[in-house]
């Protein structure tokens, strides 16, 4: 059964979107090594609208600043829940509640350090442009422990940039096709 009316869910994706959501509805971990207006942010917006209202557990799009952060996904989630009675933003904190489950969609940047960046239990983490962080550290150190609780998910998004740590991921990704999309 749909949580939202059957109209929403027809011709909402292009064939790349729909493969990946479909890998996310599997529960892998996502890779995607995609260009510049590929609809990456389109589709982890859906993703994390979806993931909150089936789960109810907190999730955080990271980008690599809160000013991006506020540029990329803000304007992608008013207008998919802007008006919506079971939802509610903060633009002051970049959260949006889930009212129903009291779940929270952060959106923060990694200049905001890791300190900043720990926290409670989340369900799905979007590292945003990840081939361009200046410590992918964060992840093992700060981020993939908040994942744990929940058994989470990570949706590593970025626009390729060389052969660096979201290379490598990307190639291990292609390796580990039990955990990898």
């Amino acid at each position: 059964m749909f949580k939202r009316p059957l109209r929403y869910h027809l011709n909402r994706f292009h064939d790349k979107q729909e493969t990946a959501w479909l890998a996310y509805k599997a529960g892998l971990h996502l890779v995607l090594d995609w260009g510049r207006r590929s609809g990456k942010s389109e589709a982890i917006a859906e993703m994390f609208i979806e993931d909150i209202e089936s789960y109810g557990r907190d999730c955080m799009y990271l980008a690599l600043s809160q000013v991006q952060a506020r540029e990329i996904m803000w304007p992608k989630l008013v207008q998919r829940l802007g008006g919506n009675k079971h939802w509610r933003s903060n633009e002051t904190r970049l959260e949006w509640r889930h009212k129903p489950s009291g779940a929270i969609l952060s959106l923060k940047g990694t200049d905001l350090g890791k300190d900043k960046l720990r926290g409670g239990a989340k369900r799905l983490i979007a590292p945003d442009e990840w081939a361009f962080a200046k410590d992918p550290t964060i992840v093992k150190d700060v981020l993939a422990p908040q994942l744990a609780d929940y058994n989470g998910q990570f949706i590593y998004a970025s626009t390729p940039k060389g052969k660096n740590h979201f290379w490598q991921l990307k190639k291990r990704a292609g390796i580990e096709h039990d955990r990898f999309f």
